[in-house]
């Protein structure tokens, strides 16, 4: 597979290390113009911050990788492969990496299957069974006035064919034994996105035609403790760490230990776009003097605010999660 060349970084996996990590990978200028303000990610204020420890993941063996494979490799300085020595941590700390897999290369691939191209028409070929419904995403009110969701699968495909894995991209895959900054670890997926939104891609039909594309990041899905650490705001167990809403909650005693918990209320303030900037902005600040803080629970900026059309809507919901697997059981216990 074709790469173009090789590029480096990298952060350490130190704690002194990983709180500057994403002033870094923000600020770091793209190849492309992209929407949006440099962003740093040093900082929050207001709110408790009650993030959980990472989980540790296993080692993993050393494959060789194509040289032409673009890695990065994760600590405080840029570095020219996984045996560089941290200059802040001397080597106190283990090197994560990740490998950027391009986006272009796979779908250039899928355009060259029979039938693949014609088959990117079916948002506008489809019968509904029920025009009441809401069978796809193409029927929410929200994907009609925003351009909403799917991450790294071809929204213009039917569901069962943009869910079958030789239609789903893969964009990167993280190595390390803590979970990845995600400043950091999207920084290269930004660029390529941004350079599929502005300048496009010529594919090749199985017909030996081109045709130009262009593509842009719709939505993003993810597990909470995922996606708050990808939005930079605090933990689902935290003060004002509702994504959808600005209600702060309280902390409920159960006796041994708290939980915090969201008292129901007909009108609630909802999270606004605009807002995130200017609270990110005052987290920064307020992180200088306290690395904890947090503003109505955004800890800093985030690289999907440049990404997505709207950092606050285009965040979907983790229904398997949220609901089947989690409230779901939990009411059924009752």
């Amino acid at each position: 597979m074709e790469t173009g060349q090789t590029l480096r970084t990298g952060r350490c996996l130190g704690s002194r290390c990983q709180d500057r990590s994403d002033d870094i990978a923000v600020n770091e200028p793209s190849d492309v113009e992209s929407s949006g303000e440099e962003e740093s990610s040093d900082g929050g204020a207001g709110g408790s911050d009650y993030d959980e420890e990472s989980d540790s993941a296993s080692d993993s063996e050393e494959d060789e990788v194509d040289e032409n494979q673009p890695i990065y490799h994760g600590c405080e300085v840029p570095l020219a492969s996984k045996d560089s020595i941290c200059e802040h941590c001397h080597g106190r700390h283990d090197v994560s990496f990740f490998i950027e897999l391009p986006i272009v290369t796979q779908l250039q691939s899928m355009f060259k299957r029979p039938q693949f191209y014609e088959s990117l028409g079916y948002r506008f070929n489809r019968v509904k069974k029920n025009h009441a419904n809401i069978e796809d995403i193409y029927d929410s009110n929200i994907y009609k006035e925003n351009v909403q969701n799917v991450y790294l699968t071809i929204n213009e495909l039917s569901y069962k064919l943009r869910t079958r894995k030789e239609n789903t991209i893969l964009a990167g895959i993280w190595f390390g034994k803590k979970k990845p900054n995600p400043n950091l670890f999207l920084v290269p997926l930004e660029r390529q996105l941004s350079s599929l939104k502005i300048n496009g891609a010529v594919m090749v039909l199985p017909d030996n035609a081109n045709v130009l594309i262009r593509g842009m990041l719709l939505g993003a899905v993810a597990d909470l403790p995922a996606k708050a650490s990808f939005m930079r705001f605090i933990q689902y167990n935290g003060a004002f760490s509702c994504f959808n809403c600005m209600a702060s909650g309280v902390r409920f005693d159960l006796g041994n230990s708290t939980v915090q918990v969201f008292p129901y209320f007909r009108d609630l303030e909802l999270r606004n776009n605009n807002d995130v900037a200017e609270f990110a902005e005052q987290a920064v600040a307020a992180r200088r003097v306290d690395p904890k803080a947090s503003v109505y629970g955004i800890k800093g900026h985030s690289i999907l605010s440049v990404m997505l059309p709207n950092l606050i809507l285009c965040m979907a919901q983790d229904v398997i999660h949220g609901v089947y697997l989690n409230v779901q059981k939990t009411l059924m216990a009752l």
